[in-house]
This record gives structure tokens, C-alpha cells and sequence, in this order.
């Protein structure tokens, strides 16, 4: 996987040299109406369409327990953790 990895990025770093990097994304976050956003069981998953685009899926599962939701600046620094965990890139997106 490291390889794969690696290799996208090396991928990523020609095209942006040749100014042909994609920076269409598509972000997704999905979470239950009825409890609190919480990242306590959330996942992040994203993935590389052949056009270019990056899709990002974020389930934030919801948290009946929660007292607080979540900030909108507390998921974004979540997102970035889970972006450069995962390599993906689209760093700049937003």
C-alpha cells in the first residue's frame, strides 16, 4: 500500500508541475439529524475518479450520548488528520 501511495503522490507531483492537476473534489459528510456529530465512530474514506476528481466520503455516525457537537473548525483539523493518514491529495481543497 506504501508503494501505491508513493507512487500517486510522485503522479500528483509531475502533473501539478505540468499545471494538469485535478483540483475538482467532491465532499460528502453524512451524519444522523437526531444526535450530535461526533467523531468518536466516524470514517473517512475517499477515492480517485477517473476524471480526476477526488470524492471524499465522511460518516459521521451521529452520537446519542454527546453533549457537545462537533465544531466546524474540530471536523475540518479531522479531515486533514485523516487526508494525510490516508495520502490523499487534495490538501488544498476548500
Amino acid at each position: 500500500m506504501k508503494a501505491i501511495v508513493g507512487r500517486l503522490r510522485r503522479l500528483e507531483d509531475h502533473l501539478a508541475a505540468k499545471g494538469l492537476a485535478s483540483t475538482k473534489y467532491f465532499q460528502m459528510v453524512v451524519y444522523d439529524l437526531a444526535c450530535k456529530r461526533s467523531l468518536r465512530q466516524a470514517t473517512y474514506t475517499s477515492q480517485l475518479w477517473p476524471d480526476g476528481t477526488i470524492m471524499e466520503s465522511i460518516d459521521l455516525g451521529g452520537d446519542p450520548d454527546a453533549r457537545v457537537d462537533v465544531s466546524d473548525e474540530e471536523l475540518e483539523a479531522w479531515i486533514r488528520q485523516q487526508r494525510e493518514a490516508t495520502g490523499t491529495g487534495c490538501e488544498t481543497a476548500r
